[in-house]
């Protein structure tokens, strides 16, 4: 997506080298009600129709993270001064939130009254950046999930925080284009996966990750998990997700499937609905989120929103029908 890339902008803007925020800390908690969890300094841009680019709409300001209630976080922003707020927004998987380190800044979606708007927040320092984000991360698992981070297991929160993610395993660029080692490993999975037959049920879909060494084989409401070694026939089971059931708890056979986030989530698709997608968490195994499309618009296919982003990361999904290409 596209990022606040405004390098002559910024060489005239005065930054204090010391973060003082407006509101204080003690006076956002007052306002909203709730505990500061991260802030931030920086500048505030909304993505114009018009000029097809972000353009500045506020310089200085403070962002602060609020956690108000058990499982609600609120994203605001004030003013120069702090004496206005400019925005207020819940924090959930629906704000698309895209992290971009080399420009020190974040992109989500805002909704409002029906419109929505892309906007964009430039951080004064990588530090403040990484812990919003940080902070964000985290209160986006616990609204989709309805749990409590801190009471999960150190590793659930390490892979959870942004820290060592227990799927995560060294990618190497030269495989990337390798098509002969890819389309190996999709039969050896495809093998490997039959030699475990728990039904009658055939494989319906495979994903091979590009991001990690992990594939996943659906069969019926089944997902098997596998890990490839070094060489091209070194392929081992590692796990079962036994049954994929939607948000409200219902099982069902995805009938279209792709890996997302680094490969650390799955876009699932049930039969006869082509109206709403699911996203499973590949490391608890469970779906975490519904996405509910346009009204009469029916998906044809999903896909990542950018050609490497199950590699870079990135939440832009796109979806087609025919001649019509939203994206979320």
């Amino acid at each position: 997506g596209r990022t606040a890339d405004n390098s002559a902008e910024e060489n005239s803007d005065t930054m204090t080298s010391r973060p003082t925020f407006r509101p204080s800390v003690a006076e956002a908690e007052e306002m909203l009600d709730g505990e500061v969890v991260a802030s931030g300094i920086g500048n505030l841009y909304l993505d114009s129709k018009v000029h097809h680019k972000f353009m500045r709409k506020a310089t200085g300001v403070t962002i602060h993270i609020v956690k108000c209630g058990e499982f609600k976080t609120w994203l605001a922003i004030w003013d120069e001064e702090g004496t206005s707020r400019l925005m207020k927004q819940e924090i959930e998987h629906r704000i698309s939130l895209d992290t971009n380190e080399k420009e020190s800044s974040i992109t989500w979606i805002f909704v409002h009254n029906g419109a929505t708007r892309l906007w964009s927040f430039k951080f004064e320092t990588k530090e403040q950046l990484k812990e919003c984000v940080r902070k964000m991360r985290i209160a986006m698992w616990e609204k989709g999930r309805q749990e409590d981070f801190k009471r999960q297991p150190e590793e659930d929160q390490a892979a959870i925080d942004g820290g060592e993610d227990p799927m995560d395993e060294e990618y190497s660029s030269e495989d990337e284009d390798d098509e002969e080692v890819y389309e190996m490993q999709k039969k050896q999975f495809r093998a490997r996966f039959d030699d475990k037959k728990t039904s009658d049920q055939k494989n319906s879909h495979l994903a091979v990750g590009m991001a990690t060494d992990r594939a996943f084989v659906l069969r019926g409401s089944q997902i098997g998990v596998f890990k490839g070694g070094k060489d091209k026939d070194d392929v081992s089971f590692v796990t079962r997700i036994n049954e994929v059931r939607d948000t409200r708890g219902n099982l069902f056979s995805p009938e279209k499937a792709f890996l997302h986030d680094k490969d650390t989530k799955m876009i699932l698709m049930a039969p006869g609905d082509r109206q709403k997608a699911f996203v499973m968490d590949l490391n608890a195994g469970k779906v975490c989120e519904e996405w509910q499309g346009p009204k009469d618009f029916e998906f044809g296919a999903l896909a990542p929103g950018t050609k490497y982003q199950t590699i870079t990361g990135g939440s832009l999904i796109a979806g087609v029908e025919h001649q019509q290409l939203p994206s979320r």
